[in-house]
């Protein structure tokens, strides 16, 4: 349904810059790949540029790189193609250009705008002359991070540039998988109890890596899926293993002193819960928790909605 609505959104005849924000697997990945396939499948011109791969040093790289991929996005034998392809400086100035005699839409879809902002080498001008070519006639983005793009910049200087606002002010969230996501997943599979389905959702909190794992670890026990019951704690003995600990492990390491404190607080706490009001999370850190589905916000507590994050965070105490 997401990737329904945002190719919808980008088939308008003015579509919106777009960012999708979620943590380490989360999807990102994969549905940045769907997205482009789904546009080209409708005759959309679209390209996936992965920025954590030779990620540029400098405008100039920057600019040359982003050349590189439109061209090869294109027919071989195009006049755009030839075009681009006859420049060897001034890549910017070509871009320009070509953006200005473009017919339809362009889409860029830029994933991993962390590693392209996480270098000291990027002006305050690339980002000027980036603004310049989206509020153009035919270049659009969707850039794909983990963190809102504002909360990326490292930099008084490149927080100057009016790039930052050429953005939907709403970011798309890699969020759990939905009640009907997870119907998608059983759809393809031997459809369980709905005791059975609970126990999936709970032990994994919705986070798809997890879910999957959780599914792969019901149908080796259980093939055809037949059983109406399963025992919880037996059922997380078996998932929580080597594979379901690296997958927790990574996420962990990635994420900052407070909200590890915050979690295992939360897991000392059990089903009372707790409020964040005295601990130094901030509201975005809280956020990317619960996109993890890691936690839940009852009335005025969190509390842990993942059981496998619990088998983790016991052995962290």
């Amino acid at each position: 349904k997401m990737l329904k609505n945002l190719v919808e959104r980008f088939s308008k005849e003015n579509p919106d810059n777009i960012s999708l924000v979620g943590p380490r697997y989360s999807g990102k990945s994969v549905f940045a790949n769907a997205f482009v396939e789904e546009l080209i499948k409708f005759e959309k011109n679209a390209l996936l540029w992965d920025l954590r791969i030779n990620t540029p040093q400098s405008d100039s790289e920057f600019f040359k790189q982003m050349t590189n991929e439109i061209v090869r996005s294109l027919p071989a034998e195009s006049d755009d193609c030839e075009y681009l392809k006859s420049f060897e400086e001034n890549h910017y100035s070509e871009l320009r250009d070509f953006f200005d005699e473009f017919k339809a839409p362009f889409i860029l879809v830029m994933e991993g705008f962390d590693d392209l902002l996480a270098t000291d080498h990027l002006s305050k001008n690339l980002w000027d002359n980036l603004l310049t070519l989206i509020k153009g006639p035919s270049c659009v983005m969707l850039t794909t991070s983990r963190k809102v793009l504002r909360e990326l910049i490292r930099s008084q200087e490149t927080a100057g540039s009016l790039f930052w606002e050429a953005f939907d002010a709403n970011p798309i969230r890699m969020q759990p998988l939905s009640e009907s996501d997870r119907q998608d997943f059983y759809d393809h599979l031997v459809d369980p109890a709905e005791s059975v389905k609970s126990i999936l959702f709970e032990s994994s909190g919705g986070f798809p890596p997890l879910f999957a794992h959780c599914l792969n670890a019901f149908f080796a026990e259980c093939p055809d899926a037949l059983l109406a019951e399963i025992n919880r704690p037996e059922f997380l003995e078996q998932a929580f293993d080597e594979e379901a600990e690296q997958i927790l492990e990574a996420i962990w390491n990635g994420l900052n002193v407070e909200s590890k404190d915050f979690l295992i607080a939360l897991k000392n706490a059990g089903k009372s819960g707790l409020s964040a009001d005295n601990f130094n999370c901030k509201r975005g850190d809280l956020r990317d928790l619960e996109d993890l589905g890691f936690i839940k916000k009852g009335t005025t507590c969190y509390h842990i909605s993942c059981f496998l994050l619990e088998e983790f965070l016991a052995e962290k105490s």
